[in-house]
């Protein structure tokens, strides 16, 4: 079963209504009135679009960014999100009902966007959506780039493989209300002219009872990534301008770098695709380019290296519609002729740059108009960011014409080169034909004859070797985590006073929220541009969290490979993840780049996975790994806290300024037999739920704008029912996978009495409680999200654990905070670096967060662990009691959540001066109380279904 082919039952397109297309030159005129415009950044945009090859009156904009319809171009999040919702509802909607399933019908999820990388994620927003099951493997990249519409379809391949049968949801689009460029800067002012609405979805499957029902089937796909270069991975970059606004900056190293990574994908490809004619000819000149080597040119002439027609090896080209400059390159470096080249160049005109959507609208360009017919073969490359390229062949199983809604204004008839706005049949001399600074009078001749083909002028030699070494900082930061970064909370709170974002009332309630936390005021670590005593204001800029990114990441992967005797070259699946900070391109890039990965390494970044991605990731890893037997995975989790700072004054989302601390892990994972002596644990089980099909559990926690549009992570009074709901399940899901036999024994008796009190109406016996085992016998230790102490509390009881289980996840808490997706596994670390594990004792593993989502997974020792962690040093060794904790942790705990109360100055003082008291509730008034009212009984509903 593991081999089963893939087939691409269907797809769909995004075709946007009509009040969304835009007519370019009202838009413009209408832009002239905007107060971020100028008559410069105008003219420069309007230079930029009408030589990209694309309508001037059928792409679609959403209304926000269109200068007819609103007074100045928003980009918040609510914005971002209802695009969003309408790309992903209609196509969803609409390939389900093209395949005539059900959305409960779907067992894998994946998503993708570059740019808009939402916490709960868009995979989660799917699930709330439509929803789908709470076991669906759901999955949401981001930051991958233009490219992923292709190499996405690797980890749709094989993830199919570890779940044969199963039918999986792939849906790539960008989003481009969150990358609209407002700023001045020349370089990312270019996205605004090229990007427009799109997003396909499609269904995929390796059913065999499919095939006949399905239009394609997969015959190879590849990937490959250049990242290891500075050049490569700096080519394309979303980052801040001057002022500090962020825009994709398009670098001068974009056109070779694009070229070169492009270039290498088709290589790969090409011996898997050529027909044995041209492999005939192949060895012909092989032969001869022998020969005159051999002979020094006296047998025959050398002739020139073999490049097959790529027309015999492919009978349709789906190639990345980027701008016109972009497939006039690829045309020239593949040689295809115009009309081979037309089906892309028709998607580019009436759609614009859809990022990793656009091979698929070519695609459904070909179906609308002359269709494929059974056994023709498709060519799709796929290049982005990064620098990554995908590239993919499909062998058509029947044949296809089939009219999509977003293509039916064409009425089935194809269009010719006429129908273009500019000729794709002349001599191209460039492979990259990007546009230039021009005088006013070289402008208007572009604006009058959009068939003249601008040119690269380069940026300054200076900022380029500023760039390299501001990388070259980054690499050794990350070689060290300062001690200076530990925070000194009293000090530190004394210090945001002096913070123009601070007032006294958000000082104290962040400081009443963190002295009931659980955390230590000494220990645990802030990014510099967050700490009152080293910055005049907080920065929360790309270059900060990218500063920090690098630091964790670095430190946490060079670590790991010094243990393991890995080199980075050694690896083969790369699984990195954040939330709130997703950059383009993504960490996994930014890692590659880092430690000079190999080209071919299967690397994914997860964005707006939440705190529970550092179990939930397991479940990815196992079945990347099913896929790749034999293969090594770094698997690495953090959140990068810089970016998810919230400087504004809504309560509800100041309490994870007090939570959220520095934090991160990497770890090797394989299932390569050789490595089983030298490994640590083997993995037993893992599982997943995901409850976001309900409102109130998507909504229990948001990353959102607040009412002067600042973003913050808000936390609602759902929260602790919805946690409690989802990890209950989670937990309940495992619990026969891990029961002893004498369990088993002890709840078929418990279900025996039920039944009988039940027919005897209590005469034979009374019902007992229904059956919870003692979880302390199913494992040996446990790893608990530590999110805070209210949060630990509550599982505590829910499983009913003593103190003693619970230490490893409490000191965990006290000296790292809440270190989000990382958090279980500082626990893990606490537990080698003290009592140690012994061999053959198990591990339950237990995350929660966002969406809502719970994962679990369940480790059995392969020998003695006892290994003292750095970042555990300054224990020495030794466990910690309960009296080195703030708060106690086996005394009665009466609600799954403890908040802060409001206090008086007296008050609070007393709380700094004795962190070990428990605070409690005082009510200010009678509104105050019903509100809390309402929060105990949630409190006690939660508590209820997780005990």
């Amino acid at each position: 079963m593991a081999n089963l082919p893939v087939y691409l039952v269907d797809y769909s397109m995004f075709d946007a209504p009509e009040e969304l297309k835009v007519d370019f030159i009202a838009s413009q005129e209408a832009a002239r009135s905007w107060k971020v415009a100028t008559p410069e950044k105008v003219d420069f945009v309007s230079k930029i679009f009408l030589a990209s090859g694309i309508s001037t009156t059928r792409t679609a904009i959403p209304a926000c960014l269109q200068p007819t319809q609103t007074q100045e171009p928003k980009t918040d999040l609510h914005s971002a999100q209802a695009e969003a919702k309408m790309v992903y509802g209609q196509v969803i909607s609409e390939v389900l009902r093209k395949t005539g399933l059900a959305a409960t019908d779907i067992d894998i999820l994946i998503t993708n966007t570059s740019i808009y990388c939402p916490t709960p994620s868009i995979a989660s927003m799917v699930i709330n959506m439509f929803s789908m099951r709470e076991d669906v493997q759901a999955y949401h990249l981001g930051g991958m780039g233009c490219a992923f519409g292709v190499v996405g379809l690797n980890m749709v391949r094989d993830m199919l493989k570890a779940h044969p049968g199963k039918t999986c949801l792939f849906v790539s689009s960008e989003i481009i209300t969150g990358a609209f460029y407002p700023g001045h800067r020349k370089e990312a002012l270019v996205t605004n002219a090229l990007f427009r609405m799109g997003g396909t979805a499609s269904i995929l499957t390796n059913n065999p009872a499919w095939r006949s029902r399905s239009k394609y089937q997969l015959q190879h796909c590849l990937r490959v990534h250049t990242g290891a270069s500075d050049r490569a991975y700096n080519a394309l970059n979303w980052e801040p301008d001057e002022e500090g606004i962020n825009g994709m900056v398009i670098t001068k190293t974009l056109p070779s770098e694009a070229a070169n990574v492009l270039e290498k994908g088709v290589r790969r490809m090409t011996p898997r695709i050529m027909t044995w004619g041209q492999y005939a000819e192949a060895a012909v000149n092989y032969i001869q380019q022998a020969a005159a080597q051999v002979s020094n040119g006296k047998l025959c002439a050398a002739p020139a290296p073999y490049q097959p027609d790529y027309t015999r090896c492919a009978d349709h080209f789906l190639l990345h519609a980027g701008g016109y400059a972009i497939l006039r390159g690829i045309q020239k470096g593949l040689r295809l002729p115009a009309q081979a080249m037309m089906p892309s160049f028709a998607s580019l005109r009436d759609f614009g740059n859809t990022s990793s959507a656009s091979t698929w609208y070519t695609w459904s360009y070909i179906e609308s108009t002359d269709g494929v017919r059974k056994g023709q073969t498709v060519l799709q490359i796929g290049v982005g960011g990064g620098m990554k390229s995908g590239v993919a062949y499909w062998r058509a199983l029947r044949d296809v014409r089939d009219i999509h809604p977003c293509w039916a204004h064409l009425g089935g008839k194809a269009l010719t080169e006429a129908d273009l706005p500019r000729p794709i049949s002349n001599t191209y001399k460039s492979i990259f034909d990007l546009p230039s600074t021009r005088t006013a009078a070289e402008q208007q001749q572009v604006i009058q004859a959009t068939n003249a083909a601008p040119r690269v002028t380069l940026a300054d030699a200076q900022q380029a070797a500023a760039a390299a070494e501001v990388i070259k900082l980054h690499a050794e930061a990350a070689r060290n985590a300062p001690e200076e970064l530990k925070v000194d909370f009293v000090a530190s709170q004394e210090a945001a006073r002096s913070w123009k974002v601070a007032t006294p009332e958000k000082v104290d309630f962040v400081s009443k929220i963190f002295l009931a936390s659980g955390i230590s005021t000494t220990r645990t670590a802030i990014p510099a541009c967050l700490q009152p005593t080293q910055t005049q204001e907080p920065k929360t800029d790309l270059h900060s969290a990218q500063a920090e990114a690098k630091m964790v990441y670095g430190q946490v992967i060079s670590e790991v490979l010094r243990k393991t005797g890995l080199a980075a070259t050694d690896i083969d699946i790369l699984i990195t993840n954040t939330s709130i900070y997703c950059p383009t391109p993504s960490i996994a890039s930014m890692v590659i780049n880092m430690f000079s990965m190999r080209e071919d390494v299967q690397a994914y970044h997860l964005g707006g996975m939440g705190c529970a991605f550092g179990v939930v990731g397991l479940n990815m890893v196992r079945d990347m790994l099913k896929a790749h037997p034999g293969k090594t995975c770094l698997f690495v989790s953090s959140e990068i806290i810089t970016g998810a700072f919230y400087p504004g004054h809504r309560k509800e989302a100041l309490v994870t300024n007090a939570l959220f601390r520095m934090g991160g892990t990497a770890s090797i994972l394989t299932n390569n037999p050789a490595w089983r002596s030298r490994s640590k644990y083997q993995l037993q089980h893992c599982l997943r739920v995901h409850t976001g099909a309900s409102d109130r559990a998507y909504n229990a926690l948001n990353w959102e704008p607040d009412e002067e549009g600042i973003n913050g992570m808000v936390i609602t009074k759902t929260l602790p029912s919805e946690a409690a709901n989802v990890l209950e399940k989670g937990v309940r899901r495992m619990t026969p996978r891990i029961m002893t036999w004498g369990q088993y024994a002890e709840a078929a008796v418990n279900y025996i009495q039920q039944a009988a009190a039940q027919v005897s109406n209590g005469k034979l016996c009374a019902a007992p409680a229904p059956y919870q085992p003692d979880y302390t016998r199913c494992a040996d230790h446990f790893l608990l999200h530590a999110g805070g102490y209210a949060i630990l509390r509550g599982i505590q009881k829910g499983l009913r654990l003593p103190a003693q289980a619970m230490m490893p996840s409490f000191a965990s808490l006290r000296d790292f905070g809440n270190t989000s997706s990382a958090s279980t596994w500082y626990t893990w670390s606490y537990i080698e670096s003290t009592d140690g594990v012994r061999k053959g004792q198990t591990v339950l593993q237990i995350g929660v967060g966002g969406g809502m989502k719970s994962g679990v997974a369940y480790w059995r020792a392969l020998r003695d662990v006892h290994d003292i962690h750095p970042c555990w040093a300054h224990l020495g060794g030794k466990a910690l009691t309960e009296a080195d904790l703030p708060r106690p942790i086996s005394n009665t705990y009466k609600s799954i959540f403890d908040l802060p109360s409001t206090r008086t100055a007296a008050e609070q003082q007393q709380v700094i001066q004795a962190t070990n008291a428990a605070p409690r509730v005082t009510l200010a008034d009678a509104q105050q109380a019903a509100a809390a009212a309402e929060v105990i009984k949630l409190h006690a509903e939660a508590a209820r279904r997780l005990g």
